[in-house]
């Protein structure tokens, strides 16, 4: 094929190209949330699944392989994170020490214990009743 339009060169080219890469590049797609750690890159993640996978075949043996594989990932991935922290003042040491540790869990619960009053009313509601009768505690009997 004799091509003397630049266009059409180009156009050959791309075509060929996009074809070779199609052919020899996978494509995957993985999910990150924002609850995954540092450490769990997409890379770490498809080999999880996969070894997720290999496990439910029953290929053991090949999931336990890929296994140390992810270790060995992991373990590399966060020692140079690490290493990156040599020079690091003590600000940023602990903001990568925060980042690793659970957040702290926002919610009513704590809020409301923080107030005995409040703790208060929340269990004499609870305890109260309309048709209170003294005599049901006589009759209460414990399993």
């Amino acid at each position: 094929m004799e091509l003397t339009d630049v266009e059409q060169v180009y156009d050959a080219f791309v075509g060929i190209t996009q074809n070779i890469l199609s052919f020899t590049v996978p494509v995957k797609t993985v999910s990150m949330g924002p609850k995954d750690p540092e450490f769990i890159t997409p890379r770490v993640k498809a080999m999880l699944r996969k070894r997720n996978r290999l496990r439910r075949k029953g290929r053991l043996e090949e999931a336990d392989s890929l296994a140390q594989q992810i270790n060995t990932v992991i373990t590399n991935g966060r020692s140079n994170a690490l290493n990156k922290l040599e020079t690091a003042s003590t600000k940023e040491l602990w903001n990568a020490v925060n980042k690793t540790r659970k957040s702290k869990v926002k919610g009513h619960a704590y809020t409301t214990l923080r107030d005995p009053d409040a703790v208060n009313t929340f269990f004499a509601t609870v305890a109260t009743k309309d048709a209170y009768d003294v005599h049901e505690l006589d009759s209460y009997v414990p399993l």
